[in-house]
């Protein structure tokens, strides 16, 4: 199986503006059901559930985007933060088949004019607690960078998921150029 692409622009113009109580998107770049990716924000809204009795996260409109690259992702994700019913910050990608273990990617358009868009693949059953908390400005996203299983534009060497950064490297280098 060929690597994904996992590239995404260096900018997000006309980035709108979010609202507190929109709702994160899931997007997939691996063939799933419907039903499989609902089950997938089951399993990462579990915890998020269990505190708050909220589920942020909620498969995109258009959550399907098997084989294509990421690039089209953040291009669509662009287009729906205009709306207002979504979070136009944040958002999921599911990059492997093997999520649960290999993390799910988590894709900041960044709100600040001297940041610029970023990823990093972070634990599954943590993803709604942690957008949640750098949404609120509890955490910010260097401290993700440095907390979590890494991220495909440093090679993904900071952080350490179940089966250790090596493995991740392999499963999604790909063509994840800048």
């Amino acid at each position: 199986m060929s690597q994904p692409d996992l590239s995404i622009p260096s900018e997000a113009p006309g980035l709108a503006q979010g609202r507190e109580d929109a709702p994160y998107a899931l997007y997939t770049i691996v063939p799933l059901s419907d039903d499989n990716l609902k089950s997938a924000c089951d399993y990462m809204n579990r915890e998020h559930r269990e505190l708050t009795d909220q589920e942020p996260i909620h498969p995109a409109p258009k959550p399907h985007f098997a084989g294509r690259p990421l690039r089209d992702v953040f291009n669509y994700h662009l287009e729906l933060g205009h709306g207002g019913q979504w979070d136009p910050i944040y958002f999921l990608t599911i990059t492997t088949p093997d999520w649960r273990e290999t993390g799910i990617l988590l894709i900041t358009m960044s709100s600040k004019p001297d940041e610029k868009p970023d990823l990093l693949f972070t634990d599954p059953e943590q993803a709604s607690l942690e957008i949640a908390s750098m949404d609120v400005g509890n955490t910010t996203w260097e401290d993700k960078l440095e907390s979590n299983w890494g991220s495909p534009r440093d090679g993904l060497k900071k952080g350490t998921g179940p089966r250790g950064s090596e493995a991740l490297q392999d499963e999604h280098m790909g063509s994840s150029g800048e």
